[in-house]
C-alpha cells in the first residue's frame, strides 16, 4: 500500500488565517496512476482534515503502507520530518519514504542529510515518475534527488509532464467531501460541494515573489489539455455530486481562444454547473468574459498585487494598473463576482507605494480581498538561501510577517495591512454587496461561512503572527 500525506504548515498549531482548502489534484493523478498499476493508494489529507500528529501516527499503525509519499511547501517541512522519523520507528514494514512538492522540488539537499528518514525528492510534477519509482523495477533517475553515503545525489531535471491527456482522470473521489471549501463568493444559493479540475500547466511570466509555493504547475511553457477532455471531467464531477466547480489553473485564460472553445462547449453540454477561476487583470476582455458568464462562471479572481507602478515594474509582474481597472470594470458589467489579490512590503516600496495600492482596491471594489506581505519563498527569484538558517522555516507564510524588503517598518506594515482589510469591509460598500448577493446562500452554508467569519476575526485581532 502507498499512502500519500499531505502534510500543513499549522499542524500542531491553530491556523491564523481562514484558509481556502483545495483538492492537491496532483496527488489525484499520482493515485490514479499507481491504482491503474494494480497498487492500492489512499489519502490523508491534514490540510482537509486537520489531524494531530498522533492521529496520524493510530491510522498509519492500522494501514501499514509500504510506501510514504509527504507532499508539502516550506514552512510544512518540519512536520514532514516528524512524520516521517515516527514512521520510520513505528512501520517496520516501510520501506520507502519519498518527499514532493515545492521544498522538494527546489531544495531537495535540505531533506536528505545521511541520517534522514527520507529516501528521495522528485523534483517536479512528479505523478509519471513517482509511479515508475514504486512500480518498475529499474526506473530511471531523471528528476529524482537521492539520499546517499556521500551526500545527495541531485539530478538537475525538474519535471514537467508535456501531454496532460495523456493522463488518466484523477481521483476525484477523495475530494467529495465537506472540509473542501473555497470561501469566496459565487452567488450559489445551494450546499456547495466543490468540484477541482485543472486544464493547463505552466506560466510564461517572470513575476520575482512567485515560487512553486504560489502555483499548481512547474515551468514557464505552457501545456493543455484538449478541451474534450477537460469536459468530460466537468462532466464526471457533475455525475459525482459536484454543485460548483473550481478551476485550479495557475492563469486560466491564458489562451483565450481556448477558453472561448471551452465555454462553447459548457453551453451545449448544457452542463449547469457554476464555477470560478484564476487568472490575470492583462489576459481578459468584456467579449471573454460575457462568455465565461454565460457558461457559467460566477468569479473570477486576479493578482493585482501592487497599485504602483513603479512596483509593478519592480517585482516583474507585467500588468499595469490600467489592466487592473478594466478587468474589474469588465467583470463587473458581464455580471461576475470578483476576488482581488493584494501585497505590501514589496522591493523596495515606500508609504506613497502602498497608499497607491489602497487607492485601487477602494477604486475596483472587489467582491473579496487578500492582502499578503512580499515572502520571497524558496523557488522564487528573490528567495536567498541564507534565509534558511536565520529564519524559522514555519514562518515562511504570505499570511504572517518573516520578511520585510520594503523601505518601511514592519509596524508600519501590519498597520497597513490591517487597514486594507477594515476599510475594506466598512468604507468600500462590501458589506451592502455581501448582503445583497451571498445572504441566501450564506444562510445554506451556515456552518462554513461561520467559520470563515471565525477565522477572518482571528486573523484581524492578530499582529501577524501565525
Amino acid at each position: 500500500m502507498v499512502v500519500f500525506i499531505r502534510v500543513p504548515s499549522w499542524l500542531g498549531r491553530e491556523s491564523a488565517h481562514p484558509e481556502n482548502v483545495m483538492a492537491q489534484l496532483d496527488i489525484g493523478y499520482a493515485v490514479s496512476l499507481l491504482m491503474r498499476r494494480g497498487v492500492e493508494a489512499r489519502l490523508l489529507d491534514i490540510e482537509a482534515l486537520g489531524w494531530p500528529l498522533e492521529r496520524i501516527e493510530a491510522q498509519l499503525s492500522e494501514w501499514q503502507p509500504e510506501v510514504l509519499v509527504l507532499h508539502a511547501i516550506t514552512p510544512a517541512i518540519p512536520n514532514v520530518m516528524k512524520i516521517a522519523h515516527s514512521a520510520r520507528a513505528r512501520l517496520p514494514g516501510l520501506k520507502r519514504v519519498y518527499a514532493v512538492g515545492q521544498h522538494a522540488t527546489v531544495l531537495p539537499e535540505t531533506l536528505l542529510a545521511e541520517d534522514s528518514p527520507i529516501d528521495a525528492c522528485v523534483r517536479g510534477e512528479y505523478e509519471l515518475k513517482l509511479t515508475e519509482l514504486i512500480c518498475d523495477e529499474d526506473p530511471d533517475m531523471e528528476g529524482v534527488a537521492l539520499r546517499g553515503p556521500d551526500g545527495p545525489e541531485i539530478s538537475d531535471t525538474v519535471l514537467q509532464i508535456q501531454d496532460l491527456d495523456a493522463l488518466p482522470m484523477p481521483a476525484q473521489y477523495l475530494w467529495m467531501r465537506p472540509e473542501y471549501k473555497v470561501f469566496h463568493p459565487t452567488g450559489v444559493a445551494r450546499r456547495w460541494r466543490w468540484g477541482f479540475l485543472m486544464t493547463s500547466r505552466g506560466c510564461p511570466y517572470k513575476c520575482v515573489y512567485c515560487s512553486p509555493t504560489l502555483r499548481n504547475s512547474y515551468g514557464s511553457g505552457m501545456r493543455y489539455r484538449s478541451v474534450a477532455s477537460v469536459m468530460e471531467e466537468l462532466l464526471y464531477l457533475k455525475s459525482m455530486g459536484a454543485t460548483l466547480i473550481h478551476f485550479r489553473d495557475d492563469c486560466f485564460t491564458m489562451s483565450k481562444q481556448r477558453i472561448h472553445e471551452l465555454c462553447d462547449l459548457m453551453v451545449r453540454h448544457d452542463f449547469g454547473l457554476k464555477w470560478t477561476a484564476q487568472t490575470r487583470p492583462d489576459r481578459v476582455d468584456p467579449e471573454l468574459f460575457r462568455s465565461m458568464k454565460r457558461a457559467g462562471c460566477a468569479t473570477i479572481y486576479f493578482g493585482v498585487e501592487s497599485g504602483s507602478p513603479r512596483i509593478l515594474e519592480a517585482i516583474q509582474k507585467g500588468s499595469t494598473v490600467q489592466n487592473v481597472e478594466n478587468a474589474f470594470t469588465w467583470a463587473r458589467e458581464a455580471g461576475l463576482h470578483t476576488v482581488g489579490f493584494f501585497m505590501v512590503g514589496n522591493p523596495g516600496e515606500e508609504e506613497e507605494d502602498v497608499r497607491m495600492t489602497y487607492d485601487l482596491l477602494m477604486k475596483v471594489k472587489p467582491d473579496i480581498i487578500q492582502v499578503a506581505f512580499f515572502t520571497p519563498y524558496p523557488g522564487s527569484p528573490m528567495f536567498d538561501p541564507d534565509l534558511l538558517s536565520s529564519h524559522d522555516l514555519l514562518n515562511f507564510s504570505h499570511y504572517n510577517f518573516p520578511f520585510n524588503h520594503s523601505n518601511m517598518s514592519d509596524e508600519d506594515l501590519r498597520k497597513w495591512q490591517k487597514k486594507f482589510y477594515l476599510d475594506f469591509i466598512l468604507k468600500s460598500g462590501f458589506i451592502g454587496r455581501y448582503i445583497k448577493h451571498q445572504t441566501v446562500p450564506n444562510l445554506v452554508n451556515i456552518e462554513k461561512v461561520l467559520d470563515f467569519f471565525q477565522l477572518s476575526a482571528r486573523a484581524l485581532s492578530r499582529r501577524g503572527d501565525a
